[in-house]
């Protein structure tokens, strides 16, 4: 939905074959069904290693594995002193779990084909500006960031390349 749903059109207008992912199996065939070119879904938790692993494998059914977009995210708006255990898990293992899940998928599928690849992580202004009671989503997409860097310099020399992009704010359903 959302940004992912926009970035999905935009590819399938240039002409790509897409997977698409999220567990909202009816939200997928919705955008799936407004695509003119080849896709596949997946239905699964981004939190889950194996969805990615399933998606990669979907998307190199469809040819060499040229691009990934590591889009999911979620944000519990609350002050830091009120935060809970179930806060911090809800937001990490969506947008930074679900993001590492998606680059590892990526960069290993990419290593296994003879083109290179590039990655996109989905982070946000809030990686590096501060506004009042979002310390986990912020501390997420700075992870992000941090994890674009790492991938980016570790696997440039075998040709796959790694970057975020930084959207501030997005009217969307969420």
């Amino acid at each position: 939905s959302g940004i992912g749903a926009a970035i999905t059109a935009r590819l399938d207008r240039a002409g790509w074959s897409v997977v698409l992912v999220d567990q909202d199996e009816a939200g997928l065939q919705d955008v799936a069904a407004r695509l003119t070119g080849l896709s596949k879904v997946v239905s699964g938790d981004v939190r889950d290693a194996a969805t990615h692993e399933r998606a990669a494998l979907e998307a190199r059914g469809l040819g060499p594995l040229m691009g990934w977009v590591n889009c999911a995210g979620v944000s519990r708006p609350t002050p830091l002193l009120e935060c809970t255990e179930d806060d911090l898990r809800a937001v990490f293992d969506v947008n930074f779990a679900g993001t590492v899940w998606g680059c590892a998928s990526a960069v290993r599928a990419m290593l296994a084909q003879p083109e290179s690849g590039a990655i996109v992580n989905i982070s946000s202004v809030h990686g590096i500006r501060a506004y009042p009671d979002h310390p986990l989503y912020e501390a997420s997409k700075a992870a992000i960031d941090a994890l674009t860097r790492s991938v980016g310099v570790t696997y440039a020399d075998q040709g796959v390349r790694c970057t975020a992009v930084a959207p501030g704010g997005v009217l969307t359903p969420a």
